[in-house]
């Protein structure tokens, strides 16, 4: 039978990866039923509603996560000194899981100034800095590959020239014009030279290559920074791969 790890039940425990995974199938159905039942009769415990919303806030959908996250909130003013940890601990967790990562700090520093050695609010204090530092490299990521996109569909659009010859009595003028997708520009004979700049759209295989490394860049982040990835993870410097 899976127990509920909350510090109260487990103190000075380690947080794991495996703490924050999906209960049991049936841990869920059994705190479930006992949830619905007790509500049925009129009356639901403290404790059958903090086991069901710590079913929930681990759920792997977030609209249970969300539901986890109301019932730990209604529970938070009625409970004692210690079971308020619990509830400020899932509470954390669940916003953790919704990526709601200022939040789920929020609440984990705030138990962390009450009990400053406790090992399992450290652990999720490290994991939602991780997952925030995590975003960032993507945000970082995405934005660096849109540059080698636009660099990219810089090097698609070829320059097109031409020369232009025009005569005025006796005198002939050449013009050579050349233009691509942003700019035309004009340099006549005597060395006088125009440019008009023109913004325009992306060029379709520019924007496409854009999107690709950009996924890319994302997935291979993603990946790295995943604790529950199995591949082989490779760091060299700022490099990902």
């Amino acid at each position: 039978t899976e127990s509920i790890p909350g510090g109260r039940q487990l103190p000075g425990k380690r947080l794991s990866v495996q703490d924050l995974r999906v209960p049991g199938d049936e841990v869920g159905k059994k705190f479930e039923k006992k949830f619905q039942s007790e509500k049925a009769a009129g009356s639901v415990s403290k404790s059958t509603q903090f086991e069901y919303a710590w079913c929930l806030v681990r759920s792997k959908y977030n609209d249970d996560i969300r539901k986890g996250i109301a019932l730990l909130e209604e529970l938070l003013p009625k409970g004692s000194k210690e079971e308020q940890r619990d509830y400020v601990f899932y509470l954390a967790v669940g916003n953790y899981r919704l990526k709601e990562y200022e939040k789920a700090l929020k609440y984990v520093r705030g138990l962390l100034q009450t009990e400053p050695q406790n090992n399992q609010a450290k652990e999720l204090e490290r994991l939602i800095d991780k997952a925030m530092k995590k975003d960032g490299l993507v945000g970082m990521a995405i934005v660096g590959g849109m540059a080698l996109g636009v660099a990219g569909l810089g090097g698609t659009l070829s320059n097109s020239y031409w020369r232009v010859s025009s005569v005025y009595g006796s005198v002939i003028t050449t013009t050579t014009i050349f233009e691509n997708l942003w700019f035309s520009c004009a340099t006549d004979s005597m060395g006088v030279y125009n440019c008009r700049e023109f913004p325009s759209l992306l060029a379709l295989s520019g924007f496409c290559g854009m999107v690709a490394i950009s996924w890319y860049a994302f997935n291979i982040t993603q990946e790295f920074f995943d604790p529950l990835y199995q591949g082989t993870k490779y760091e060299l410097g700022p490099a990902l791969y």
